[in-house]
């Protein structure tokens, strides 16, 4: 079963916020949280050395079709991923986007 394509309205719907940024063409999608609300983040890369459960995390996705993490407070920034991969849709549902 080919996985179903993810909508502006859905990453909308689900809290990101349309972004544009000068000298980059297109529209980001993007989502500000804390690192302690995205729990697969918390458990597997908070660590209290380097990257703390306050941290503020942006999860963006790129025009081009990938997403990807970013820690505003250290500057730990995840590999994009297309967005309709397993690590791609994993990351989102992290950041509590839902699958309908």
């Amino acid at each position: 079963m080919p996985i179903k394509a993810i909508t502006n309205e859905q990453l909308v719907a689900n809290g990101f916020k349309p972004v544009e940024y000068k000298k980059q063409e297109g529209v980001f999608y993007a989502k500000t949280l804390k690192a302690a609300d995205m729990p697969y983040f918390s458990e597997h890369v908070v660590d209290d050395m380097y990257v703390f459960d306050c941290d503020t995390i942006v999860v963006e996705v790129c025009p081009d079709g990938r997403v990807q993490l970013v820690d505003q407070d250290t500057h730990y920034v995840e590999e994009a991923v297309p967005v309709d991969s397993e690590e791609g849709r994993a990351l989102l549902a992290d950041a509590g986007f839902i699958f309908n």
